[in-house]
């Protein structure tokens, strides 16, 4: 009787030494060594970082013109399943390197990623598409959660995706932050194939003429409960998405501060499946009086990646009739049934009340309201400083003695209440 091989196992492949990020792709692409340098790739495999890794050189060019996926990349061509897990660490292109993508996955590849940035990919001559990522095939999977896609660049005339480029039909990104990337095609994203967003924030990312800042899209892209921020695009573009064909299906999303609108769209429509808010018409949602309650700031809030908060009074809380998330980026809980619409789920914190009086250099924050009691006063030669998430609120009779400063700092779209 014949005897089957027997399945190969997964690996686990810890980076370090001299064992490389280069050499432990290599060793799980081919089952093997990579020289010796790292353990045994086997089946599917995981490979863990304990530091951060620079990149500062070419490790394979992929012969091909420019504006599609070949290119110079830094690490290996994933080509087979494997799970990098960053432990909070950076991949980067270094800064002097020559231009090239940080990782590219092509048929039969499956990459997931999770709690790791990558940044500063592409480069300014990068002529390509996907500064941090490309995909290379629909039959390419390439799932990202808890992790940051930042200021990477696709930066000549026919690059695209300066985050990421997704030609698969299997991309998913969950919890993560793809911001401050630029290109002239999809400064964020550029998706011709099937991309699903989840709980993720698109922050600061810049297109071209007529193009998407956050997103340019020819395929589906689906996003639930994301939140776009402060994306832009040439004076014709969108700064959030441009749907160029395809559909963007969109739920439970925010779109603010884009410029010089949020949507555009060519032969392909965008499709409001509920819950969405945006702060012009171009994506045809719900139109709040002001987004003056969505942070411009992209902040550490908890969790792995920044996010933009909301204050209280935000129209986006409460917004999503239905959820059906556990939890929001930051891994703050949502209710059952309604949630807020976007990344970031609004979570109230009682009033911080001061009825002592104060000496010498005190800094007080709150993430909502910060309220002094009647004759609340301010001695000595040192300063107290009020931050409030939403209002700081003085009591009557509040002074400060000629020796001492009141300073007060607070979000200029918020409110300062006198008193009454």
């Amino acid at each position: 009787m014949a005897l089957l091989p027997r399945p190969s196992s997964p690996a686990v492949i810890n980076v370090g030494g001299s064992c490389t990020l280069v050499a432990a792709i290599t060793a799980a692409n081919n089952d093997n060594t990579a020289g010796g340098l790292c353990p045994t790739g086997s089946g599917s495999d995981e490979i863990r970082l304990f530091a951060d890794v620079t990149l500062t050189q070419v490790d394979n060019t992929v012969a091909g013109d420019a504006g599609t996926t070949a290119g110079p990349n830094g690490l290996p061509v994933v080509e087979t399943v494997i799970l990098i897990e960053g432990n909070g660490h950076s991949v980067a292109r270094g800064a002097g390197a020559p231009a090239f993508r940080i990782i590219s996955v092509d048929f039969p590849g499956n990459l997931t990623l999770q709690n790791i940035t990558l940044t500063n990919g592409g480069g300014a001559t990068f002529d390509y598409l996907g500064g941090a990522i490309s995909t290379n095939a629909t039959g390419v999977i390439l799932s990202v959660s808890d992790s940051t896609i930042a200021d990477n660049s696709a930066g000549g005339f026919s690059g695209g995706g300066g985050g990421i480029y997704n030609g698969s039909n299997h991309a998913t990104l969950t919890g993560t932050t793809i911001s401050g990337n630029s290109a002239y095609i999809g400064g964020g994203l550029l998706n011709s194939g099937v991309a699903t967003i989840t709980n993720s924030t698109l922050s600061g990312n810049v297109g071209g003429e007529d193009k998407g800042g956050a997103i340019d899209n020819t395929g589906t892209v689906t996003l639930k409960n994301s939140t776009f921020s402060g994306n832009s695009a040439g004076a014709t573009g969108a700064g959030a998405i441009n749907v160029f064909s395809g559909e963007a299906r969109l739920e439970n999303t925010l779109l603010g501060h884009s410029s010089p609108v949020n949507c555009k769209t060519g032969s392909g429509s965008v499709v409001d499946n509920s819950g969405n808010l945006a702060d012009d018409d171009s994506c045809g949602m719900t139109i709040p009086d002001t987004l003056s309650d969505l942070d411009r700031d992209l902040a550490d809030n908890g969790g792995p990646t920044r996010t933009h908060a909301l204050f209280v009074g935000s129209d986006a809380i409460g917004l999503a009739k239905t959820c059906g998330l556990d939890s929001d980026q930051r891994g703050a809980v949502r209710p059952g049934g309604a949630c807020d619409s976007g990344a970031y789920e609004f979570v109230p914190c009682p009033d911080l009340v001061l009825d002592l009086v104060e000496f010498g250099e005190v800094t007080h924050e709150n993430c909502q309201r910060i309220v002094t009691v009647p004759n609340f006063s301010v001695t000595g030669t040192g300063n107290v400083t009020l931050r409030a998430g939403s209002a700081v609120i003085l009591g009557n009779g509040t002074e400060v003695d000629s020796g001492g400063q009141l300073e007060i700092e607070i979000d200029p779209d918020l409110q300062l209440v006198p008193p009454s």
